[in-house]
């Protein structure tokens, strides 16, 4: 369990950053069911071994790994259209990861800038922190539609966007990532990275992370002055 009484974030960090697919929502488990039945339709020899290459990637950018891995034949315009049927499945059923909203609070009291640097669409990033409420929190967010072509994640732009956006320098910054590409973008960033294990993830190669944790509630001091 948290310890408000003893958590004083040492300097750095001076903001966190935190990915959201899979980080804040628990939506990663319901993108795996709904893109495996999607995925097998349209992709000759797709199987699951397959999912964790695109997990932090942009839809656009999943696109562009399926037409260089698969030769899809799904037009970009068909492809998007399939994909917002299924995040509307998806973001009706998602809630929040457990801890993340006690972390959250800790945090404002910490006085600690907050973001959101995520792959999703910025609209569906903002129906869910309205819906739960989280919007107070966060002072920037980022997301697939900031970035320039071909700039998403594993490459460093949406995290030095976010750091920017704040107006703290990326290295005084800590991402938290579940996906082996977001992880990457983060470090490329110069960021110290926690990489989070939320029940799906096991697949996802976190070693380039600083810390690795497998709940909000090993969020301590600790953690802080291993990075």
């Amino acid at each position: 369990m948290f310890n408000d009484a003893l958590y004083t974030p040492p300097m750095p960090p001076r903001a966190v950053i935190f990915d959201f697919d899979g980080v804040i929502v628990d939506s990663e488990r319901y993108w795996q069911t709904e893109e495996q039945s999607f995925f097998k339709k349209i992709l000759t020899g797709w199987d699951g071994s397959h999912h964790h290459d695109i997990v932090g990637l942009s839809v656009e950018g999943s696109y562009r790994y399926f037409k260089d891995a698969f030769a899809i034949e799904l037009t970009l315009p068909e492809y998007l259209e399939n994909y917002a049927r299924i995040a509307d499945r998806v973001y009706a059923q998602c809630q929040l990861l457990p801890g993340v909203e006690t972390f959250l609070k800790i945090l404002e009291e910490a006085k600690l800038p907050l973001a959101i640097a995520s792959s999703a669409r910025r609209k569906r990033i903002e129906h869910i922190i309205d819906k739960f409420e989280l919007r107070k929190y966060f002072q920037v967010i980022v997301s697939a539609e900031d970035l320039p072509p071909d700039a998403g994640k594993p490459k460093p732009t949406i995290y030095l966007t976010a750091a920017s956006l704040l107006g703290i320098k990326p290295e005084e910054c800590v991402a938290i990532e579940d996906a082996k590409n977001g992880v990457l973008s983060a470090k490329s960033a110069g960021m110290k990275c926690i990489g989070l294990r939320n029940g799906v993830n096991e697949e996802q190669d976190l070693s380039a992370a600083d810390v690795v944790i497998r709940e909000f509630a090993e969020m301590d001091a600790e953690i802080f002055k291993k990075l």
